[in-house]
């Protein structure tokens, strides 16, 4: 009986892990098109907490525990060239700041943040941020 029920158990927790690492996959996907795309926090949901998952050659991002209750936080390590190409946020607020190296926002006048500059995206505004050199950076989205 027990083993019954395990093995069922089992198969639903796969389809469930399955179902999540496609969704994860198709997200990623869509990050690294050219175009603008939306970015919503059950997207960024998807992120496994304290894995490094690369979103392409050049960036990786590690989701990390919640602070406050419901901003979602991030760490994000940029080689130099390395984009988030144009995206925006239709349910948060991103707040980012450079730890180390400098990046420019292509959507602002190619403006350019160095080490413990922060950048502000209110909801719904499109960003493309682009490494001029490696750096890594910290990011949260506020509800």
């Amino acid at each position: 009986m027990f083993e019954k029920f395990f093995n069922k158990q089992l198969r639903a927790d796969l389809g469930e892990l399955n179902s999540s690492h496609n969704a994860l996959v198709e997200m990623l996907d869509q990050m690294n098109t050219k175009r603008p795309g939306m970015q919503s926090r059950r997207d960024l949901m998807l992120f496994p907490e304290l894995v490094w998952i690369n979103i392409n050659r050049k960036v990786k991002v590690r989701r990390k525990k919640m602070r406050f209750g419901e901003y979602l936080v991030f760490d994000g390590i940029l080689k130099e060239g390395g984009a988030f190409f144009e995206h925006f946020h239709d349910d948060s607020i991103e707040s980012t700041e450079v730890i180390s190296g400098s990046l420019k926002d292509v959507n602002n006048n190619n403006k350019v943040y160095k080490q413990h500059d922060v950048m502000h995206f209110e909801k719904n505004r499109l960003h493309t941020i682009v490494a001029l050199e490696d750096t890594e950076l910290n990011i949260i989205f506020k509800p």
